[in-house]
């Protein structure tokens, strides 16, 4: 049986208290928050935003990302409480198969490897759609030519390439992400191709 230990349920509580104190300092109520994120394209129910101030479980990292971005909160630092939370979630030697491996919140994606880590986490997502079916989403019209052909699909999620803006955008599409997410998934992007990014 799966068991969370007292560091992580600790990590759990100090993320809750956290994000009660910015909901309070926004002076949003959770309907209010819900209707702003609704808004903006993210569907987030107002019970959704309390249980998440609850402390009782983890909540998922894109409630808690919707949480902080609406109050105007630091999602970096969020992002930061989260993983110290999620990564203690089974004790050592728990093997429960319906855990998946904790993935590293987007603003916290700083290396290649973190990006291929997300990417092969949003195919996870969308119910890993075959790479033919994901570069038939960007076929050319009556050819059979893709803008996102399935040899560069596999090189990109081997690690053998980095993916180009357009190409994680078309990546993005075929994973059914919703557009909200983009500019969090471009960041990432940005952060990981800068010259300062690369190792000396």
């Amino acid at each position: 049986m799966c068991r969370t230990g007292p560091a992580a349920a600790h990590a759990a509580a100090a993320l809750a208290q956290w994000l009660t104190a910015l909901r309070r300092r926004s002076r949003l109520s959770h309907r209010r928050m819900s209707v702003l994120l609704a808004e903006h394209g993210r569907s987030v129910t107002h019970t959704t935003l309390w249980r998440a101030e609850q402390g009782t479980g983890l909540p998922r990292w894109p409630t808690v990302e919707a949480f902080v971005t609406v109050c105007g909160g630091d999602v970096r630092h969020a992002a930061r409480l989260w993983t110290a939370a999620a990564r203690g979630r089974c004790r050592p030697g728990c093997h429960t198969p319906h855990r998946a491996p904790v993935r590293r919140p987007l603003p916290l994606v700083t290396e290649p490897a973190h990006l291929l880590q997300a990417m092969r986490g949003a195919r996870t997502t969308a119910g890993e759609p075959t790479l033919r079916a994901m570069a038939d989403r960007h076929a050319v019209a009556d050819s059979a030519v893709s803008h996102l052909p399935r040899s560069t699909l596999h090189d990109i999620l081997s690690g053998r390439r980095m993916p180009t803006l357009a190409q994680l955008r078309r990546f993005l599409q075929a994973c059914d992400t919703p557009p909200a997410d983009f500019p969090a998934w471009e960041a990432a992007w940005r952060r990981v191709t800068s010259p300062s990014a690369r190792p000396r």
